[in-house]
């Protein structure tokens, strides 16, 4: 396949908050989209990748400028599957979360 489907992440540096169960997975996913991944929240990272988030989580992602996206790891398989990288807002882990009680009610 062509090597070019594979950069969707390219120049994005992620830090998984909270996602210990499936880190090595979530790794795999970011690597296979040219993706940077670390286990430290750094002043390079530029998406948080948690299923939740608490407002202390939210100022301390923050607190190296506003540029970080807080996405929910669905934003990690649908961008594989699509191979191109989505619209962080639209996987805001609040977002999912509403969402998805939408549908249960």
């Amino acid at each position: 396949m062509n090597d070019k489907y594979y950069n969707y992440f390219q120049d994005c540096f992620f830090y998984l908050h909270k996602v210990n169960e499936n880190a090595q997975k979530y790794n795999m996913t970011i690597s296979l989209g040219k993706g940077f991944h670390c286990s430290i929240f750094l002043p390079i990272v530029t998406h948080v990748v948690c299923e939740q988030y608490s407002e202390r989580d939210e100022v301390n992602f923050y607190k190296y400028g506003k540029r970080v996206h807080i996405v929910h790891p669905e934003f990690l398989n649908q961008s594989m599957l699509c191979r191109k990288k989505l619209v962080e807002k639209d996987y805001n882990p609040k977002k999912i979360v509403e969402r998805l009680s939408n549908r249960l009610s």
